[in-house]
């Protein structure tokens, strides 16, 4: 007997065992790469899924989420007692602050926002600005018309008459030149201007004249908004004091720490003469000439810091930029480039993200090299605040009462630079959905993110302290720092599908209620996800079963009805190794056929057979979303259950296995009947 001759002396019988044999290693192949992608589904969807948990500010008015909590009224930061309940309750992976900073490079140019009311406004939109609207000029005074009286004051204190007045003094000017400000601002020269000054005193009345030159550092709104419906006068764009200004000498200084106090029915000024700063001078020369001379060196001095404060831009340090919440809404995406990686995190690398809109403006893109200086934007000098009363802050940047959209704030000639000429490497770029969006998360688009530890100390954000505040007639206050632990400095990262475990466990302890969770739809596919794998499982399941039957009766059926062609050859002196071979390589060669047939057959099917074992009951979930910022779709899931999932070359791979497995089986079948007795083989 040879093999050929078996092999095809029963046709229909060899057929029916070669499609048995080839079903068998279709549902193995299916049947595995279904458990297999399956088995990773999970994992890959939830590392393409954020969920945090971020505060709520229930001190504001409305929710955060809503948009209705903007400013901070009470402080109630996170305290190290706070974070670490935070991080024993189940489901938190981590709690994240993200510190703000200040970072100035000659190649960054902001982005400019739009403008609303300044005066007396509930709405701060304007602030997202602010930083950039101070702006040097030389204006030439074209015509004074409205001198608008607000109250006198009784100012003996400073050597001035009993009642001394404050008054606004609305004038129309020209701008002879720009000296420094946002690019943005510059208004074409010769066009007209309202410029308003806020004057204290008699002796002041009559500085502002009509066709005199002058200097003038103050606030430039392009729009003319400025007091909505009660501006006066014509409407240009217009140069603001940023404060009361008193004559002292031949100049308008800004009054720094004014305050007030009534004695005996009398209003009594008071004022920090050490924080003031020149507003207007009159020019009889050039501006450079004035600029250089030495007596003026604070002029100066804030000619330079101008400059610097168009070049600054605040600097977000963090260590998870996935858990910011407007990253898991999809409200910011990442669109070229990549996010950090966990070794840049960690070892403080000089990269950074800028979104698209500044880098388009800065001229840099994925890949640019700049250098920059880092400085802190919380000093409470700078911010004025009031150290007396620890429930009030005022002055011309409050960093800790804004939940959103960070600024520098003020950047003058006292900012100090902690780091200078840092070399740092643009790895992405972001876009917002909405660049000048008000929420309590919202970003402004001239935000630059950067790994946490690449960040100097110090910076704004983190938990809650008590500073100890001494320079105040010689007494010590303490005032809480409230320090950033909400809004956009604040998330806590939580597992996937640990999100309602989480608001449960917070219900038993003191932060109940002040948090709200985000998945980005995770929770909504878990259920279809462990459906999915269930079925898979099964089908897995079914699939070995039917290997393991087909192959038992392979070898007891069409194996081991050949014991009397065995016996027959072994009777007429043919050898065990020859009687083995033939049974062994009849066998293996129709089953191996089989096999690879199926192998071949079930990667050709698997993309079929996993749009209606895997992806139907996925399509069925609701809002299927991830943080590259758009919703999952079939196609997406198949790429993604591809890419995951087993390989042309894997399944062909698996293919060989069986058949390795089957003709180890068949050997040792083979083996076992070749060396029986022939009178044996041809009794049975």
């Amino acid at each position: 007997m040879d093999i050929k001759k078996r092999l095809f002396r029963k046709p229909i019988t060899t057929a029916v065992w070669f499609l048995l044999v080839t079903v068998m290693a279709l549902l193995f192949v299916v049947g595995f790469a279904l458990y297999w992608s399956s088995g990773n589904l999970a994992g890959v969807l939830s590392a393409h899924h954020t969920t945090v948990a971020v505060r709520t500010d229930q001190s504001t008015t409305g929710t955060a989420i809503e948009g209705g909590a903007k400013w901070e009224i009470e402080p109630h930061g996170l305290s190290q007692e706070d974070v670490d309940l935070l991080e024993s309750l189940p489901g938190v992976e981590g709690v994240y602050f993200h510190t703000l900073t200040g970072g100035y490079s000659p190649d960054f140019t902001p982005v400019m926002g739009i403008k609303n009311t300044m005066w007396g406004a509930t709405d701060a939109q304007y602030m997202v600005n602010e930083s950039y609207d101070d702006v040097l000029a030389v204006v030439e005074v074209v015509d004074i018309y409205e001198t608008s009286v607000y109250t006198t004051y009784d100012m003996t204190a400073l050597g001035l008459s009993a009642e001394e007045p404050d008054q606004m003094i609305y004038a129309e000017a020209r701008i002879i030149e720009l000296l420094e400000g946002n690019p943005d601002y510059a208004a074409p020269k010769d066009d007209l201007i309202n410029l308003y000054v806020s004057i204290l005193g008699k002796a002041a009345e009559s500085y502002l004249q009509e066709g005199q030159r002058y200097l003038i550092q103050g606030v430039y709104d392009p729009e003319e908004r400025c007091g909505g419906e009660n501006v006066i006068g014509p409407s240009h764009p217009f140069i603001k004091s940023e404060g009361v200004t008193m004559l002292q000498g031949d100049q308008l200084w800004y009054i720094g720490g004014m305050t007030s106090a009534i004695d005996d029915f009398d209003t009594i000024v008071y004022i920090d003469t050490e924080d003031t700063s020149p507003c207007l001078a009159k020019l009889e020369g050039s501006a450079e000439d004035f600029l250089s001379d030495a007596k003026n060196r604070t002029w100066a001095e804030i000619a330079a810091s101008y400059d610097t404060a168009q070049h600054s831009l605040p600097v977000m340090g963090t260590d998870c930029l996935e858990s910011m919440y407007l990253f898991v809404t999809n409200e910011a995406t990442v669109t070229q480039g990549r996010a950090f990686t966990q070794e840049e995190y960690d070892s403080g690398a000089k990269v950074c993200l800028l979104s698209e809109s500044l880098a388009e403006k800065s001229g840099l893109q994925v890949g640019s090299r700049f250098t920059m200086s880092q400085f802190l934007v919380h000093d409470f000098k700078n911010n004025n605040y009031d150290i007396t009363n620890a429930s009030t802050a005022s002055g011309h940047f409050n960093v800790d009462g804004k939940l959103n959209n960070p600024t520098v704030g003020y950047v003058g000639p006292d900012t100090e630079f902690v780091t200078e000429d840092e070399e740092f490497t643009v790895i992405g770029l972001y876009r917002l959905q909405d660049q000048w969006a008000d929420e309590s998360y919202s970003l402004t688009p001239n935000t630059v993110f950067i790994p946490k530890r690449a960040q100097i100390e110090g910076g704004f954000g983190g938990i809650e302290e008590m500073e100890q505040i001494v320079e105040h007639d010689g007494f010590t206050y303490e005032r809480p720092n409230e320090n950033g632990a909400h809004g956009v400095y604040l998330s806590v990262k939580l597992k996937n599908g640990g999100m309602s475990q989480f608001l449960e466990a917070l219900e038993a302890t003191d932060l109940r209620g002040t948090f709200l969770a985000e998945d980005q739809g995770y929770g909504a596919i878990q259920e279809s996800i462990n459906a999915v794998a269930q079925n898979a499982w099964q089908v897995f399941r079914i699939a070995l079963l039917g290997w393991v039957l087909i192959l038992v009766l392979y070898v007891l059926l069409y194996q081991g009805l050949q014991r009397k062609n065995l016996g027959a050859m072994r009777s007429q002196g043919s050898g065990v190794k020859a009687a083995r071979r033939y049974l062994f390589g009849s066998g293996f060669i129709l089953a191996v056929s089989g096999v690879v047939l199926g192998a071949v057959l079930g990667a050709v099917l698997l993309d079929v057979i996993q749009h209606k074992v895997l992806l139907a009951p996925l399509s069925e979930a609701a809002m299927i979303q991830h943080s590259g910022g758009q919703a999952l779709t079939p196609e997406d899931l198949t790429l993604m259950l591809q890419q995951n999932g087993l390989s042309v070359p894997q399944l062909l791979l698996m293919g060989l296995i069986q058949a390795g497995m089957i003709g180890l089986v068949l050997w040792i079948h083979a083996a076992l009947l070749a060396r029986q007795n022939p009178r044996k083989l041809l009794r049975l």
